[in-house]
């Protein structure tokens, strides 16, 4: 088990993106609302922009979802346990295959195993090995809600 000792903080910005790609989504799902609310040409009623709605709440669906991993990776890192995990299989992008990602196993503190699917970053793809040694947050209420530590875009520790 190891011990971080400097406080998780969110990180909102991923090279300059991630930040933007917020308020953006804000953005159009404040537009989308308009849209609903007030008529903007003549003879409409409000309400009839349907393909601005529709637009502007998935981009609100897509921002919540996006928030709720940052808060989920957060409140792994803060509250949850840590454990060494091992490496079974490392899967690279392919047709079939629209990103990267590992399978892992890990114990809990109690000794309960559980195994662990992430996402990882395609500079984690070419060192990454079976058997390989790794970090992992999981939920000690629930094992099964767990991150790589590599994984997790979303924390950086000040």
């Amino acid at each position: 088990m190891r011990n971080l000792t400097s406080e998780p903080q969110a990180r909102r910005s991923i090279g300059g993106y991630l930040g933007p790609l917020i308020f953006m989504v804000a953005a159009g799902a404040a537009l989308g609302a308009a849209f609903f609310l007030f008529p903007i040409a003549p003879g409409r009623e409000a309400g009839q922009h349907w393909c601005m709605v529709g637009l502007s709440m998935a981009s609100l669906l897509v921002g919540l979802v996006m928030e709720y991993e940052v808060q989920n990776q957060l409140r792994l890192a803060r509250e949850g346990k840590t454990a060494d995990a091992r490496i079974d299989e490392v899967h690279k992008q392919t047709t079939r295959n629209d990103c990267d990602w590992a399978t892992y196993h890990f114990f809990t503190t109690d000794g309960q195993l559980i195994d662990g699917k992430n996402k990882i970053r395609m500079e984690d793809v070419a060192v990454l090995t079976q058997g390989s040694a790794v970090f992992v947050f999981y939920d000690p209420m629930n094992p099964k809600n767990n991150k790589l530590a590599q994984s997790m875009w979303a924390v950086t520790w000040g």
